[in-house]
Protein backbone atom coordinates (compact mmCIF):
# COMPACT_ATOMS: atom_id res chain seq x y z
CA UNK A 1 0.00 0.00 0.00
CA UNK A 2 1.04 3.58 -0.51
CA UNK A 3 3.01 5.46 2.15
CA UNK A 4 2.53 9.21 2.09
CA UNK A 5 5.81 10.84 3.08
CA UNK A 6 7.53 10.66 6.44
CA UNK A 7 5.77 10.08 9.72
CA UNK A 8 5.70 12.46 12.68
CA UNK A 9 3.86 12.19 15.98
CA UNK A 10 1.54 14.61 17.74
CA UNK A 11 1.49 15.04 21.50
CA UNK A 12 -0.05 12.28 23.60
CA UNK A 13 -3.83 12.57 23.32
CA UNK A 14 -5.07 9.23 24.63
CA UNK A 15 -3.61 5.81 25.32
CA UNK A 16 -1.12 6.10 22.47
CA UNK A 17 0.33 8.77 20.20
CA UNK A 18 -1.47 9.63 16.98
CA UNK A 19 0.75 9.45 13.86
CA UNK A 20 0.66 12.40 11.49
CA UNK A 21 1.60 11.71 7.88
CA UNK A 22 3.33 14.65 6.25
CA UNK A 23 1.61 15.64 3.00
CA UNK A 24 2.15 18.65 0.80
CA UNK A 25 -0.85 21.00 0.55
CA UNK A 26 -1.89 19.71 -2.88
CA UNK A 27 -1.66 16.09 -1.70
CA UNK A 28 -3.80 16.91 1.32
CA UNK A 29 -6.34 18.61 -0.97
CA UNK A 30 -6.57 15.48 -3.13
CA UNK A 31 -7.05 13.38 -0.01
CA UNK A 32 -9.90 15.60 1.19
CA UNK A 33 -11.64 15.28 -2.19
CA UNK A 34 -11.75 11.51 -1.71
CA UNK A 35 -13.07 11.91 1.83
CA UNK A 36 -15.84 14.24 0.67
CA UNK A 37 -16.97 11.71 -1.92
CA UNK A 38 -17.64 9.03 0.69
CA UNK A 39 -19.30 11.26 3.28
CA UNK A 40 -22.83 10.89 1.79
CA UNK A 41 -22.65 7.17 2.61
CA UNK A 42 -21.89 7.73 6.28
CA UNK A 43 -24.56 8.28 8.88
CA UNK A 44 -24.47 9.46 12.46
CA UNK A 45 -22.45 7.07 14.61
CA UNK A 46 -21.20 5.00 11.66
CA UNK A 47 -18.69 2.31 12.45
CA UNK A 48 -16.01 2.45 9.73
CA UNK A 49 -13.20 0.15 8.66
CA UNK A 50 -10.64 2.17 6.68
CA UNK A 51 -8.22 -0.01 4.71
CA UNK A 52 -4.98 1.90 4.09
CA UNK A 53 -5.76 4.44 6.80
CA UNK A 54 -2.34 6.17 6.96
CA UNK A 55 -2.57 8.52 9.98
CA UNK A 56 -6.31 8.13 10.50
CA UNK A 57 -7.06 11.29 8.51
CA UNK A 58 -10.46 10.00 7.39
CA UNK A 59 -11.61 9.53 10.98
CA UNK A 60 -10.53 13.07 11.84
CA UNK A 61 -12.27 14.48 8.75
CA UNK A 62 -15.60 12.81 9.56
CA UNK A 63 -15.29 12.90 13.34
CA UNK A 64 -18.90 14.04 13.77
CA UNK A 65 -20.07 10.87 11.99
CA UNK A 66 -17.78 8.36 13.71
CA UNK A 67 -19.31 6.33 16.52
CA UNK A 68 -18.08 7.10 20.02
CA UNK A 69 -18.87 3.91 21.91
CA UNK A 70 -17.38 0.52 22.69
CA UNK A 71 -17.33 -0.47 19.01
CA UNK A 72 -14.81 2.08 17.78
CA UNK A 73 -13.97 2.47 14.10
CA UNK A 74 -10.83 0.74 12.87
CA UNK A 75 -8.05 1.62 10.44
CA UNK A 76 -5.41 -0.79 9.17
CA UNK A 77 -2.21 0.03 7.29
CA UNK A 78 1.16 -1.79 6.96
CA UNK A 79 3.09 1.48 7.33
CA UNK A 80 1.85 2.42 10.80
CA UNK A 81 4.77 2.39 13.22
CA UNK A 82 2.70 1.33 16.23
CA UNK A 83 -0.96 0.71 17.12
CA UNK A 84 -3.02 3.76 18.05
CA UNK A 85 -6.03 3.77 20.38
CA UNK A 86 -8.39 6.74 20.51
CA UNK A 87 -11.92 7.02 21.94
CA UNK A 88 -13.53 7.01 18.48
CA UNK A 89 -11.08 4.87 16.48
CA UNK A 90 -8.03 2.66 16.59
CA UNK A 91 -5.27 2.18 14.02
CA UNK A 92 -3.64 -1.20 13.52
CA UNK A 93 -0.42 -2.12 11.75
CA UNK A 94 -0.91 -4.79 9.10
CA UNK A 95 -2.34 -5.71 5.72
CA UNK A 96 -5.97 -6.43 4.90
CA UNK A 97 -7.44 -8.99 5.16
CA UNK A 98 -4.75 -11.26 6.61
CA UNK A 99 -3.76 -9.12 9.61
CA UNK A 100 -7.16 -7.86 10.71
CA UNK A 101 -8.19 -9.57 13.95
CA UNK A 102 -11.80 -10.43 14.79
CA UNK A 103 -13.36 -7.04 15.57
CA UNK A 104 -17.05 -7.42 14.78
CA UNK A 105 -18.88 -5.87 11.86
CA UNK A 106 -18.98 -2.43 10.25
CA UNK A 107 -21.47 -0.06 8.63
CA UNK A 108 -18.96 1.11 6.01
CA UNK A 109 -15.64 -0.16 4.67
CA UNK A 110 -13.42 2.30 2.79
CA UNK A 111 -10.45 1.72 0.50
CA UNK A 112 -9.50 5.16 -0.81
CA UNK A 113 -6.58 5.44 -3.22
CA UNK A 114 -5.34 2.01 -2.19
CA UNK A 115 -6.62 -0.64 -4.61
CA UNK A 116 -4.36 0.46 -7.47
CA UNK A 117 -1.27 -0.19 -5.33
CA UNK A 118 -2.07 -3.86 -4.78
CA UNK A 119 -0.97 -6.81 -6.86
CA UNK A 120 -3.61 -9.21 -8.24
CA UNK A 121 -2.76 -11.89 -5.67
CA UNK A 122 -3.30 -9.35 -2.88
CA UNK A 123 -6.80 -8.62 -4.18
CA UNK A 124 -7.95 -12.22 -4.00
CA UNK A 125 -10.73 -12.59 -1.48
CA UNK A 126 -11.07 -8.88 -0.63
CA UNK A 127 -14.73 -8.73 -1.70
CA UNK A 128 -15.62 -11.96 0.08
CA UNK A 129 -13.98 -10.78 3.31
CA UNK A 130 -15.82 -7.46 3.12
CA UNK A 131 -19.16 -9.27 2.84
CA UNK A 132 -18.32 -11.02 6.10
CA UNK A 133 -17.39 -7.76 7.81
CA UNK A 134 -20.26 -5.58 6.59
CA UNK A 135 -23.57 -5.26 8.35
CA UNK A 136 -26.72 -5.80 6.21
CA UNK A 137 -27.04 -2.94 3.74
CA UNK A 138 -23.50 -1.77 4.51
CA UNK A 139 -21.27 -0.05 1.96
CA UNK A 140 -17.84 -0.89 0.58
CA UNK A 141 -16.48 2.36 -0.92
CA UNK A 142 -13.48 2.37 -3.26
CA UNK A 143 -11.72 5.23 -5.06
CA UNK A 144 -9.22 4.57 -7.83
CA UNK A 145 -7.56 6.90 -10.37
CA UNK A 146 -7.86 6.87 -14.14
CA UNK A 147 -4.61 5.52 -15.74
CA UNK A 148 -3.90 9.01 -17.14
CA UNK A 149 -3.37 10.22 -13.58
CA UNK A 150 0.06 8.57 -13.61
CA UNK A 151 1.14 10.95 -16.38
CA UNK A 152 -0.12 13.91 -14.38
CA UNK A 153 1.63 12.74 -11.23
CA UNK A 154 4.97 12.63 -12.99
CA UNK A 155 4.46 16.27 -13.92
CA UNK A 156 3.29 17.24 -10.45
CA UNK A 157 6.28 15.55 -8.88
CA UNK A 158 8.59 17.47 -11.25
CA UNK A 159 6.86 20.67 -10.08
CA UNK A 160 7.34 19.48 -6.46
CA UNK A 161 3.62 19.65 -5.77
CA UNK A 162 3.57 16.00 -4.70
CA UNK A 163 6.24 13.71 -3.33
CA UNK A 164 4.45 11.04 -1.30
CA UNK A 165 2.50 9.41 -4.13
CA UNK A 166 3.97 6.05 -5.07
CA UNK A 167 2.63 5.86 -8.59
CA UNK A 168 5.31 3.31 -9.44
CA UNK A 169 3.15 0.90 -7.41
CA UNK A 170 0.11 1.33 -9.66
CA UNK A 171 1.14 -1.63 -11.86
CA UNK A 172 -0.80 -0.19 -14.81
CA UNK A 173 -4.05 -0.66 -12.89
CA UNK A 174 -7.21 -0.49 -14.99
CA UNK A 175 -9.95 1.28 -13.03
CA UNK A 176 -12.67 -0.35 -15.12
CA UNK A 177 -11.66 -3.77 -13.72
CA UNK A 178 -12.86 -2.96 -10.19
CA UNK A 179 -16.37 -4.51 -10.51
CA UNK A 180 -14.91 -7.75 -11.81
CA UNK A 181 -12.30 -7.85 -9.05
CA UNK A 182 -14.61 -7.02 -6.14
CA UNK A 183 -18.14 -8.20 -6.95
CA UNK A 184 -19.05 -11.49 -5.30
CA UNK A 185 -22.02 -13.29 -3.80
CA UNK A 186 -23.68 -10.91 -1.36
CA UNK A 187 -21.80 -7.79 -2.54
CA UNK A 188 -23.08 -5.92 -5.59
CA UNK A 189 -22.09 -2.76 -7.43
CA UNK A 190 -24.62 -0.11 -6.45
CA UNK A 191 -23.21 2.76 -8.49
CA UNK A 192 -20.09 4.26 -10.03
CA UNK A 193 -19.22 7.97 -10.11
CA UNK A 194 -16.35 9.87 -11.70
CA UNK A 195 -14.97 12.99 -10.03
CA UNK A 196 -12.10 15.46 -10.31
CA UNK A 197 -12.77 16.06 -14.03
CA UNK A 198 -13.28 12.35 -14.57
CA UNK A 199 -9.78 11.46 -13.41
CA UNK A 200 -10.92 9.48 -10.40
CA UNK A 201 -13.61 6.85 -9.87
CA UNK A 202 -15.81 6.16 -6.88
CA UNK A 203 -17.19 2.62 -6.79
CA UNK A 204 -20.01 1.99 -4.34
CA UNK A 205 -20.66 -1.65 -3.46
CA UNK A 206 -23.44 -2.65 -1.10
CA UNK A 207 -24.16 -5.78 0.83
CA UNK A 208 -27.38 -7.57 0.06
CA UNK A 209 -28.74 -5.33 -2.72
CA UNK A 210 -29.36 -5.86 -6.41
CA UNK A 211 -26.66 -4.57 -8.75
CA UNK A 212 -27.03 -1.04 -10.03
CA UNK A 213 -24.49 0.74 -12.25
CA UNK A 214 -25.50 4.40 -12.10
CA UNK A 215 -22.87 6.12 -14.23
CA UNK A 216 -22.73 9.86 -14.76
Amino acid sequence: MVRKGGTEFDEMTSETQVPHVVLKPFERWLQVQRFNRVMPYLHARSRILDIGCHDGALFKHVAHLVADHAEASVGIDPDIDQPVFQPRYQLLRGSFPDDLPAMGTFDVITMLGVLEHLLPNQLAGVGTRCVQLLRPGGYFLITVPHPFVDVLLHGLRWLRLVDGVHFEQHHGFDASSVPQLISCHGLSLDRMRRFELGLNYLYVFRKGTAARDDRV
